[in-house]
This record gives structure tokens, C-alpha cells and sequence, in this order.
């Protein structure tokens, strides 16, 4: 799945064409990975049919929540999972498939699955700094007291509000500086393409 900045850029940049409220549309692009936080199965807070935690299913989401998406929050989680749909079908299997990953210089190298998820949370950590200058983002929300829209979204809970701050906290505070396979390029591509994938997505919900 996208890194949870990554979510947010898309969100930011699907919202320089729909001007809404930044800071719920923002919760909302980063609650479905509140799963792993809270002790609930990821399968669920995304949506997941079938065993493979890859296949997202926006339809499953619309059919329930689909006359709650005039609601910024409930929107914004829509994106997050338009966001991670886009990143399974077409953007990081060309970076990483069962027997490894492809390296920044085009080297394919054969490695187990948790050395693979080791080097892809490393690249998110390094890339987190870079997209925030690239797209100029404002993360003041997840620091100053603001007031919790209410989640019409049965999965995620207004609970989990003030967990999803604290993580926001952490990720933005931890920094690397060097990455395996990702780069600033591929991600700001992936990042401008997921933003018109979503927007062409709403605009079909005629909200």
C-alpha cells in the first residue's frame, strides 16, 4: 500500500481542484491504516474480499457508504483506498514481485518478503521529507487542537481520531536518507496520476 504521506499528496493535489475542508479531507485520506494501530485486520478497514490483502474493492465501499461521500472525511477515505487500488494494479509490481525487487539501477535481486518490506518502508521514510517540499504541504493539523469530524464509516471509529494523530506525528518526524528502489520521480508521477485517477472517480459519483 502507499505510504501515508503519499496518501496525503494525492489527497492535496485532488483537492486543489475540488477546494474543500484540507484538514478532514486529509484525516480521511490516512484512516483506513489505523488497522494495524487499533488491532483490527487490515482486510477490513480496506475493504479486502478474498485472501489477498492486494485487492481492494472500492465497489464493496460504495455500495455501503456511497451516499456519505458529500461528507469531506468520508470522501477523503474513498481516495485512500482509490490511492492504494491504483498502487497494487499498477505501479509497485513494477518494483517488487514474489522472488524480490527491482533495484533503482534496473537490478533485479532475489530477497525474502520481509527483507522486501524492510527496504519498502525504508524508501517511504526517505522519500516522506522530499514529497512534503515537492508538494509543499502543511502538516500543522496533526499539532494544533482541532475538532474531529464524526466518521459515518463504520471501520473506522471516532475513537481512533487521536491514535491517527499520534501515528501522523511519528511518521513525520522520522527521516532517512538513503532508498532502494524508489525515488522522487516515480513517486510524484504515481502521486500526479493517482490524484486524476481519483478525481476522474469522484466526478462518476455525480455528488
Amino acid at each position: 500500500m502507499a505510504s501515508t504521506i503519499i496518501h496525503l499528496a494525492v489527497a492535496k493535489r485532488v483537492n486543489d481542484e475540488l477546494n474543500l475542508n484540507e484538514k478532514e479531507l486529509f484525516l480521511g485520506a490516512i484512516s483506513p491504516d489505523i488497522a494495524k494501530i487499533v488491532g483490527i485486520p487490515r482486510s477490513i478497514t480496506h475493504f479486502v474480499t478474498g485472501d489477498d490483502l492486494d485487492l481492494i474493492n472500492v465497489n464493496s465501499f460504495l455500495s455501503k457508504y456511497k451516499n456519505t461521500l458529500n461528507n469531506t472525511f468520508e470522501l477523503g477515505y474513498y481516495i485512500h483506498l482509490l490511492t492504494d487500488e491504483l498502487w497494487f494494479n499498477e505501479f509497485i509490481g513494477n518494483y517488487v514481485n514474489d522472488h524480490g525487487i527491482t533495484d533503482k539501477d534496473g537490478r533485479k535481486l532475489e530477497l525474502d518478503s520481509e527483507t522486501v518490506k524492510m527496504m519498502l518502508y525504508n524508501d517511504y521514510t526517505n522519500l516522506n521529507a522530499k514529497v512534503l517540499s515537492y508538494y509543499n504541504m502543511d502538516l500543522s493539523l496533526f499539532y494544533e487542537e482541532l475538532n474531529f469530524p464524526h466518521s459515518h464509516i463504520e471501520e473506522f471509529k471516532d475513537e481512533y481520531f487521536p491514535t491517527l494523530i499520534e501515528k501522523m506525528g511519528i511518521v513525520s518526524q522520522n527521516m532517512v536518507n538513503s532508498s532502494y528502489f524508489l525515488d522522487i520521480t516515480s513517486i510524484t508521477h504515481f502521486i500526479e496520476y493517482a490524484a486524476i485517477y481519483c478525481l476522474d472517480r469522484i466526478k462518476e459519483l455525480e455528488i
